[in-house]
């Protein structure tokens, strides 16, 4: 666990000789640059990356692709305003937790799950961001396992002609806690 020291970038090879290592946690070193060979050296055992609270303003996907072990990933608090065509395309089929939790999402691409985890993601979490009602249903129509998807305190924007017209007949905004639970 790395905390609280100013590291602003991940250079190349930067972990080779911790092999072993099985969950890594660099959090609120104020990291804005993940080189896409950073993590060489871990890809057979690293399970758990923790990314929270630095500046990081896109999803390191080219450093996240070695990685095939890789179960969890927070990237909560971090300075994330969209994700993009194919974000996550290059992560592990093992992915099962996602963390986007306290960024400022407000665009997320139709095909930004896919890849392997459209049929690993479990449990999504991205409250506190400012992600509007498309986003939403996207996310659940393009994640096949999801059980769990946190989108509380995010302005979600209903137009009656999203809903059906007997449920709203004007703009309404509101903030939804919500946690799926496929049945």
């Amino acid at each position: 666990s790395i905390k609280n020291y100013r590291i602003i970038q991940l250079i190349e090879r930067m972990f080779q000789r911790l092999g072993k290592l099985e969950k890594l946690e660099l959090i609120g070193l104020g990291l804005n640059h993940i080189d896409q060979q950073a993590f060489d050296g871990l890809e057979a055992s690293l399970i758990e990356l923790n990314l929270d609270s630095n500046s990081l303003d896109s999803i390191p996907s080219n450093a996240l692709g070695s990685l095939k072990r890789l179960r969890k990933l927070t990237l909560s608090q971090n300075r994330i305003r969209s994700l993009g065509s194919n974000a996550f395309f290059k992560c592990s089929s093992a992915l099962t937790t996602l963390d986007l939790s306290y960024n400022y999402l407000t665009d997320v691409d139709d095909s930004a799950f896919n890849g392997p985890i459209q049929n690993s993601l479990r449990n999504v979490l991205m409250q506190n961001n400012e992600l509007k009602w498309n986003h939403f249903v996207q996310i659940l129509f393009n994640l096949h396992q999801l059980t769990e998807l946190n989108v509380d305190f995010n302005k979600l924007s209903v137009r009656s002609s999203d809903l059906d017209e007997s449920v709203v007949s004007n703009e309404h905004y509101f903030d939804v806690q919500l946690s799926l639970v496929a049945l």
